[in-house]
C-alpha cells in the first residue's frame, strides 16, 4: 500500500456510482427485517447508500479510524470502534456482508503467515458473519482474485459474478466488485476458483459494472438472534470516558 493509503488506514471509499448500483441489485428475499454489516464501514455512508432498497433493515460496522467511527456511529445502528481481529461476532447473524477491504499485507500475522493480505482476513470475517443464502458483495482490485482468495471465495459461495468498476474509476484503482450467495455447506468448486484467478491474472476481462443487475440478488430476513453478540474484545480507554461523561 502506497504510504498516503497506510496513513488513511487503507481507507479508499466505494464510489457513490458503484453504490447506488449495488443498491438497484439487492432486493429483500421476503418481508421482515434485514440485518446486514460492512466489517469496514469507514463514516459509514457506502452500506447506507448501498442498501437503500431493504427497508426494515438494521446496520451495523465495525472501524478502526475513531473519527469515522463516531461519524458511522451517527448513520448505522451500531458500530464498533476497533480492529476486525479485535471483536466478537454472532456467526451467521447477517443478510448481506458490504466489504471494501485495506488492500495491505496483515502486519500482525504470525511469523508463517508473513504474505497474508488483510483482504483475506476481512473476507475470512465476512463468511462467518453471513447466514446461509447471505449475500456478499465484494470490493478489491482485481489482482488480489489469486491463489489465495479464489479457492475461498469458490468454496464458500454460489453463484458467483464478477464485474469491473465504470469507465474511469475502474482506471483508477482497477477495482472489481464481486456477487455471491453463501452456501449452506462450504464444497470445492476449482471451476469456479479458476474463473476467479483468471481475472486476478488478467488473463480474463470481467464485463463492465451495469446499471443494476438483473436478476437482483435477494437477501434474506435475519435470523432470530437474541441478544446479539456484537462487541469488542478490549474496551478502549477513550470510549469508556466518553460513556462516562453522557451518563
Amino acid at each position: 500500500m502506497r504510504l498516503a493509503g497506510k496513513i488513511k488506514l487503507g481507507y479508499y471509499p466505494t464510489p457513490p456510482t458503484v453504490s447506488a448500483v449495488i443498491a438497484r441489485s439487492l432486493v429483500p428475499a421476503s418481508p421482515g427485517l434485514v440485518r446486514v454489516i460492512d466489517p469496514c464501514c469507514g463514516d459509514g455512508t457506502t452500506l447506507c447508500d448501498a442498501t437503500g432498497a431493504l427497508d426494515p433493515v438494521e446496520r451495523y460496522g465495525i472501524e478502526l479510524h475513531r473519527g469515522r467511527a463516531e461519524a458511522a456511529a451517527r448513520a448505522l445502528t451500531r458500530v464498533l470502534h476497533a480492529d476486525i481481529r479485535s471483536v466478537r461476532v454472532a456467526n451467521g447473524a447477517f443478510g448481506l456482508v458490504v466489504l471494501n477491504p485495506p488492500y495491505d499485507d496483515d502486519t500482525k500475522a504470525e511469523p508463517d503467515e508473513a504474505t497474508r493480505r488483510l483482504e483475506l482476513v476481512f473476507l475470512q470475517a465476512a463468511l462467518r458473519y453471513l447466514q446461509p443464502n447471505g449475500i456478499l458483495v465484494f470490493i478489491l482490485p482485481d489482482r488480489r482474485l489469486d491463489r489465495r482468495l479464489a479457492p475461498v471465495l469458490a468454496q464458500h459461495l454460489r453463484d458467483l459474478q464478477v464485474f469491473r468498476f465504470p469507465g474511469e474509476e475502474y482506471d483508477r484503482f482497477a477495482q472489481v466488485v464481486l456477487f455471491g450467495i453463501r452456501k449452506d455447506s462450504p464444497c470445492r468448486d476449482e471451476g469456479a476458483a479458476q474463473i476467479l484467478r483468471g481475472v486476478g491474472h488478467g488473463m480474463s476481462i470481467p464485463p463492465d459494472l451495469p446499471t443494476a443487475l438483473d436478476p437482483p440478488y435477494r437477501v434474506p430476513v435475519a435470523p432470530a438472534v437474541h441478544p446479539l453478540l456484537f462487541q469488542r474484545l478490549a474496551v478502549d480507554p477513550q470510549d469508556l470516558v466518553g460513556e462516562i461523561e453522557q451518563n
